[in-house]
């Protein structure tokens, strides 16, 4: 839906009228508005109660497009559809307090949300608002239109109230951490004609909370010869039986936000013989470490997955 917000601001009017010509459909993402009297710019009540579930609602969800000036309905052919362009008068105004309201409007904030007039053509003054709405991190977000104070999601075609249970549970998942696995090169040890390949396992942290006691496991690692090392032994605790590799850190180990540290190092023992890369005598041309994994951290669910790493890619 990003791509259509970008269409529709670097095509402009024209980009908008296509919306009608090819008979447009609101979805999950995408949700059009007439403005309640559009013949001004400034926001009546009822724009404000609109202009604020949307942003409630898209915030607390996927994120989505919403676009003033565009008359969604159904019409005789029975087919839920652009049926017309209204354009709202004094667009600059209308964006404006369309900026300002942002605030006033939804709490907490979404700071990552754009709005951008689209000017008519023919019709001076006039034009379509185009606002872009993120899935936001800090979820959930309340619309602050008066008379509202609610909570919304979006379903469907149409914005809905949040139940309590909704509510509650967006607000333990808001303050839950969440972590990603990465792993990259950190080198290699050369002896002749044997290299011993040297690569970090990672969580980072890719939420706004601290993560405490991160730990992970790894299940069945096979596809070279290898050994596993702490990085930290004073703060990671390793066990390890018939496969089974598990690390839990302690107190002293965190992720902050935006942090990625290294929970262990794989070390994988490589062969080279007449310009060909072999473990175990095997060649490397096709060769992964293959290995399924779970991790997490206090307060946040355990994630699972396999992760499958193709090694010639990271021989030099």
């Amino acid at each position: 839906m990003r791509e259509l917000f970008e269409r529709l601001r670097e095509g402009g009017e024209t980009a908008v009228q296509a919306l009608h010509a090819e008979r447009m459909e609101e979805d999950l993402y995408l949700d059009f508005k007439r403005k309640g009297t559009p013949a001004h710019g400034n926001f009546s009540g009822d724009d404000k109660r609109i202009f604020a579930k949307a942003l409630s609602g898209f915030s607390n969800s996927d994120g989505g497009l919403l676009v003033f000036g565009v008359d969604c309905r159904t019409g005789a052919d029975g087919v839920d559809c652009v049926q017309g362009l209204e354009p709202v008068a004094e667009i600059e105004r209308f964006a404006s307090e369309a900026r300002n309201m942002v605030a006033s409007l939804l709490s907490p904030r979404n700071n990552a949300i754009e709005i951008h007039p689209v000017t008519s053509d023919v019709d001076a003054g006039a034009g379509y608002l185009l606002v872009w709405v993120p899935r936001s991190e800090q979820r959930p977000h309340q619309s602050r239109a008066a008379g509202e104070f609610k909570y919304y999601k979006r379903n469907g075609r149409d914005f809905h109230a949040m139940e309590h249970y909704e509510v509650e549970d967006a607000f333990r998942t808001q303050s839950a951490p969440e972590l990603c696995l990465e792993f990259n090169e950190r080198g290699h040890t050369a002896s002749g004609s044997r290299r011993e390949q040297v690569v970090a396992v990672r969580l980072r942290n890719i939420s706004r909370n601290i993560a405490k006691f991160p730990y992970l496991q790894i299940d069945c690692l096979r596809g070279l010869s290898f050994h596993f090392s702490h990085i930290n032994p004073s703060n990671l605790l390793l066990e390890s039986d018939r496969g089974l590799v598990k690390l839990f850190a302690g107190q002293d180990f965190v992720i902050h936000p935006g942090q990625s540290r290294i929970m262990a190092q794989v070390f994988c023992t490589v062969d080279r013989i007449d310009n060909i890369w072999l473990s175990n005598g095997h060649p490397l041309a096709s060769a992964e470490i293959s290995f399924g994994y779970t991790f997490g951290c206090e307060g946040a669910p355990a994630r699972d997955g396999r992760c499958d790493v193709p090694m010639l890619a990271m021989l030099s």
